[in-house]
């Protein structure tokens, strides 16, 4: 019903669908979590890698992905400590 409140728990889509269709669920239930955080997970942006990662405690913001991608958490741009990710972006800017 469109009103209902209920949420489906995973495990019923577990026990209800086919191998690759509870494969394909999975894949969007992950997508739906890291895209719904409010920049709390991250997407890495290592070529052709699916892993997310958390935002990092504590001051530094550089994370490197088990695919050996690492980056800034931040800004999304490689690691450029000790420089800042505004000076990144003017740096970039300025070089289009």
């Amino acid at each position: 019903a469109v009103a209902c409140k209920e949420l489906v728990r995973p495990s019923l889509f577990a026990s209800l669908l086919s191998a690759p269709l509870l494969e394909r669920y999975q894949r969007f239930l992950t997508g739906s979590l890291v895209d719904d955080s409010r920049g709390k997970l991250r997407w890495c942006p290592g070529r052709n890698c699916s892993a997310a990662a958390g935002e990092p405690l504590g001051g530094l913001q550089e994370v490197t992905c088990p695919c050996g991608t690492s980056w800034c958490f931040r800004c999304g741009n490689d690691v450029h400590l000790p420089v800042t990710c505004e000076t990144v972006r003017r740096w970039e800017e300025k070089n289009r």
